[in-house]
């Protein structure tokens, strides 16, 4: 299995464990970046970077993790400080369909986007 896959957040207690499995399912062509290699709120440099890399598969997984009632030490085992709340959005109030047509683009994605006409296509709360 050598396609290439993105997962942002990779050190983060979910994103951690996605990369766990993907590895068990053969994947080896994983690309990482700390926060501090890519900032995901910064849109020229998520750019940038996939352009360069054009990976196959992306897992946006990054995310601030709250468990009420987790064992402290486990928390702090599987988490990195961070904000509670970071935006990585488009910069603009936009539908779910151009949300999904925008990462189609930016991943390169050629196939059919098919949405379900009978539900809402609402702009993602914040």
């Amino acid at each position: 299995m050598n396609q290439k896959i993105y997962v942002a957040g990779h050190r983060g207690m979910v994103e951690s464990a996605i990369v766990r499995n993907l590895q068990a399912k053969g994947f080896s062509n994983i690309v990482t970046r700390t926060h501090a290699e890519l900032d995901l709120t910064n849109q020229a440099s998520v750019k940038l970077f996939f352009e360069q890399e054009k990976p196959d598969q992306v897992y946006l997984a990054a995310a601030s993790v709250f468990v009420m009632g987790l064992d402290k030490a486990i928390y702090d085992e599987h988490t990195q400080p961070m904000q509670s709340h970071i935006n990585v959005g488009f910069g603009s109030d936009i539908t779910i369909a151009e949300l999904a047509s925008e990462v189609a683009k930016a991943v390169g994605y050629q196939g059919a986007i098919v949405f379900d006409p009978t539900k809402p296509d609402g702009a993602p709360r914040k």
